[in-house]
């Protein structure tokens, strides 16, 4: 055999191996029952699109790692989970782009277009139709202004 085709054999295994690491990978698991399309191409034609604020904005709610009081609660960073726009629940991902009181005129766009869908946290942070409408939202509520700042437009339209 070549030595090229060696490489080619061995940067193969080591990809795989790296691949079913993460796969199996706790984080990597919630990220999938969140969203199974999220290290799709599809995913990534997608976040080609997006400013570099907004797609980390996108993949933090993926995740649960965003700075939404909860996920600051939990690192000690807030002194309350409570959602501080209607202070009566834990501030979550769902909280925020689905439940939330005090968003719900922000909110009415993406409902109407979207009806039912828009209760689905994977619809709203990975559908090619909706993510303009979740990027609306999300610049609506201002909740991520002080990462926005000099953003202009978050989406890239050409």
């Amino acid at each position: 055999r070549s030595i090229t085709a060696l490489k080619r054999t061995c940067n193969e295994f080591l990809w795989n191996k790296a691949w079913d690491m993460f796969r199996n990978n706790e984080k990597c698991r919630k990220l999938l029952q969140i969203d199974p399309s999220t290290l799709s191409n599809a995913f990534q034609l997608i976040s080609q699109k997006l400013s570099h604020t907004l797609f980390a904005i996108l993949a933090q709610l993926h995740t649960g790692h965003v700075p939404l009081n909860q996920h600051l609660y939990c690192m000690q960073c807030e002194i309350s989970p409570k959602c501080p726009a209607c202070s009566h629940h834990s501030e979550t991902v769902h909280h925020f782009l689905i439940a939330c009181p005090s968003y719900s005129q922000q909110r009415l766009p993406i409902r109407q277009k979207f009806r039912q869908q828009a209760n689905e946290i994977r619809h709203l942070l990975s559908n090619p139709d909706t993510i303009p409408y979740t990027v609306q939202y999300i610049q609506a509520t201002r909740q991520f202004s002080r990462f926005m700042e000099g953003q202009g437009h978050l989406i890239d339209t050409g």
